[in-house]
C-alpha cells in the first residue's frame, strides 16, 4: 500500500507538470500535433488508473463519449481527419480531473494545487500574449497576438484564460493570513487583469471579479443556513438590487450626464450589458432549434450563436447538442450538490465552484472553445475534479460543522 501511495505522489507531480505545460503551450499546439498530445494525455491517464486501481464511472462520461463519437463520425465523413482524434482526446481531461482527488487524506490540498496550476498557466499564457501584443506595437485594443506563433485572436476569447484566477480571489482573501504569498499573488494578478481589461474593453472580466465574490458569499450563507442568516442575505440582496435599479434609472434619465457617459463607453457596445445583441441572437436560435435537427441554425443570426455548446449543435446536429446539454446540466447539478455539503471552515469548494461557474459562463457566451477545441479541456478537467470530490464526500460522509464567527466572515487559520 505504501508503495502505491508513493507511486501516486510521483504520478501527481508528473500530472501537475503536464497540466501546466499543456495549458501554457496550448495555443502553440498545431493540428498535426493533436494526436501526439492526446497520446501523452492517454499515457498519463492509464498510469494514474493503474496506480489508483480504479476510476468511478458516472453518467456524464456516457454523454461525453456519445457526443464526441458522433462528432468524430461526421468529421470522418467530411474528411476532417485531424479532428477525429477529439473523439477520445476530449474525454481524457475529465478522467484526469477525477484522479486528482486520490484518497481522502490530503485530497483538498491536491485539489488546491491542481486548480491553481491550471489557473496560473492559463493566466500567464494570456498575459504573455498581451505583453507581446504591446511590445509588437499593435494599435488594436480588442485584438491580441499570440507570442507562440504570432496569430491574432479577439480579446473576448482571451477573457476565458482569466476565469480561474478571478474565481480564486474571494478564497484567497478568506485565507489571507494563512496563505499570505498566495493572497498577494492572486490579488496582484486580479488587479493587473482588471486594469488591462478596462484598457482593452473586456466587459466579461470586469463582471467576473464581482460575480466570483457574490458566489462565495452565497455559498457562505448556504453553509451557515439559519433564519437570522437568511434575513441578513435578504437585506444584502435588497440593498444590491436597489442600488442596481437606482443606477439603471439614473442612466436612463441621463442625470448628471450619466447616460451620455455610459452610451459613449465600451460598456454600451452591442446593446450594453442588459440588451446585448448576443442574448437576442441566442434566444432567436433557441426558439428555432426544432427546425434545424441537423444543425445550420447559425444562419438565423449575423453573429451566430456566440455559444460553444450551440456551435457544436450548429455544426453537428441536435443529437450532439442534446448529449452535451445533458453533460452540462449534470455538471452543474454536481456543483450545486457540492455547494450544499457543509464543510469545516471554508473548504476547497469555495475555490472550485466560483472558477467553475465563471469558466462555464464564458463557454456559454463565447464560441472560442469550439473553434479551438482544446480550450474545452480546461472545463472538463475542472468538472472531473468537482465530480470526484462529490463522490469522495458521498463515500466518507460530509463534515457538518458551523464555522466560528467573529465580526462577520473571519479568515481561516487551518489548511483547506
Amino acid at each position: 500500500m505504501k508503495i502505491r501511495e508513493k507511486l501516486y505522489d510521483y504520478w501527481f507531480i508528473v500530472l501537475m507538470a503536464s497540466v501546466f505545460t499543456f495549458s501554457f503551450v496550448l495555443t502553440a499546439i498545431t493540428y498535426e500535433q493533436w494526436f501526439a498530445t492526446g497520446m501523452v494525455m492517454a499515457i498519463v491517464l492509464v498510469a494514474g488508473v493503474a496506480i489508483t486501481g480504479h476510476i468511478e464511472f458516472d453518467l456524464k462520461l456516457l454523454f461525453l463519449f456519445e457526443a464526441f463519437l458522433l462528432v468524430a463520425v461526421k468529421d470522418n465523413i467530411n474528411y476532417a481527419k485531424y479532428d477525429v482524434a477529439f473523439a477520445w482526446i476530449l474525454v481524457i481531461p475529465y478522467l484526469l480531473g477525477k484522479l486528482v482527488v486520490g484518497k481522502k487524506e490530503g485530497s483538498d490540498k491536491r485539489l488546491f494545487y491542481a486548480y491553481n496550476v491550471l489557473g496560473f498557466a492559463m493566466a500567464f499564457l494570456c498575459l504573455g500574449d498581451i505583453l507581446y501584443t504591446h511590445i509588437r506595437g499593435s494599435m488594436w485594443i480588442t485584438l491580441f497576438y499570440r507570442f507562440w506563433n504570432d496569430e491574432n485572436y479577439s480579446r473576448s476569447s482571451a477573457e476565458m484564460f482569466f476565469t480561474l484566477v478571478q474565481g480564486a480571489l474571494a478564497y484567497a482573501f478568506l485565507y489571507r493570513q494563512k496563505k499570505k504569498a498566495y493572497f498577494a499573488l492572486i490579488s496582484l494578478l486580479n488587479i493587473t487583469i482588471f486594469g488591462l481589461m478596462i484598457y482593452h474593453e473586456g466587459r466579461f472580466s470586469l463582471v467576473a471579479v464581482f460575480a466570483g465574490i457574490i458566489i462565495v458569499v452565497a455559498m457562505y450563507y448556504i453553509d451557515n443556513f439559519s433564519h437570522e442568516k437568511m434575513k441578513q442575505l435578504l437585506k444584502i440582496v435588497g440593498v444590491i438590487s436597489a442600488m442596481a435599479v437606482l443606477v439603471i434609472l439614473l442612466v436612463k434619465i441621463n442625470l448628471f450626464g450619466l447616460g451620455d457617459i455610459y452610451n459613449n463607453s465600451f460598456l454600451s457596445r452591442d446593446g450594453g450589458l442588459l440588451k446585448n445583441v448576443r442574448i437576442a441572437s441566442t434566444l432567436t436560435i433557441l426558439s428555432n432549434l426544432k427546425n434545424y435537427p441537423l444543425g445550420g441554425y447559425n444562419e438565423l443570426s449575423e453573429i451566430g450563436s456566440h455559444d460553444m455548446w450551440l456551435d457544436y449543435g450548429n455544426h453537428y446536429g441536435l443529437p450532439v447538442l442534446a448529449c452535451l446539454v445533458c453533460y452540462l446540466l449534470l455538471t452543474f447539478i454536481d456543483a450545486a450538490r457540492l455547494c450544499f455539503i457543509k464543510e469545516k471552515d471554508f473548504g476547497i469548494k469555495y475555490l472550485l465552484i466560483p472558477g467553475f461557474i465563471l469558466l462555464n459562463l464564458n463557454y456559454i457566451i463565447e464560441g472560442a472553445a469550439f473553434s479551438i477545441r482544446l480550450y474545452l479541456c480546461y472545463g472538463l478537467f475542472l468538472a472531473g475534479m468537482i465530480r470526484a470530490k462529490l463522490e469522495q464526500e458521498k463515500q466518507s460522509g460530509p463534515v457538518i460543522t458551523h464555522m466560528a464567527q467573529c465580526e462577520g466572515i473571519k479568515y481561516v487559520n487551518e489548511e483547506s
